[in-house]
């Protein structure tokens, strides 16, 4: 049954029409991500300029970065901002929104992260543990002399003669 819905020409038709869908949305994706990465890039930098040693320092290089590079920065992210004509919202608020929404219920936030990190290491580990007691299992069922050996015994119903 499988096997002839693999040569079914509708199933190979909608395949490729889901993997051109997804081809033609990989540069919304890179510009989601590089809008994420230049957010968390300027929440960076406004925490260590808070910071009282580093601040002062960082303060005064960053009006000067900013005089070179500031522009060029909003200009990218107004660029990458602008999302297609039926979408309201700009990607940026959306993150910004995120953003807002984790910090404001950091509780929540924290042991969702921590959930989901002792789930992955769970299973991690559960795995290389199952890996680890087959590889014990067969060195030592593969050195066993047992192996070697035939018992050959005689049955019930045979007779000697």
């Amino acid at each position: 049954m499988k096997i002839k819905s693999l040569f079914n020409r509708n199933n190979w038709v909608k395949f490729f029409k889901q993997v051109v869908y997804f081809i033609r949305q990989i540069p919304d994706y890179i510009k989601f991500f590089i809008l994420l990465f230049i957010f968390i890039y300027q929440k960076f930098i406004n925490f260590l300029s808070k910071t009282p040693i580093i601040g002062r320092f960082l303060s005064s290089l960053l009006k000067k970065g900013e005089e070179i590079f500031g522009s060029p920065i909003q200009k990218v992210v107004f660029k990458l901002n602008i999302c297609q004509a039926d979408v309201k919202t700009r990607r940026m608020f959306l993150i910004n929104l995120a953003y807002k929404n984790l910090m404001i219920k950091k509780t929540r936030t924290l042991v969702t992260v921590l959930g989901m990190s002792v789930g992955i290491g769970v299973i991690v580990f559960l795995i290389s543990l199952g890996y680890g007691i087959e590889r014990l299992i067969i060195s030592q069922v593969a050195t066993l002399e047992e192996t070697k050996m035939i018992d050959v015994s005689a049955g019930e119903n045979t007779q000697f003669v």
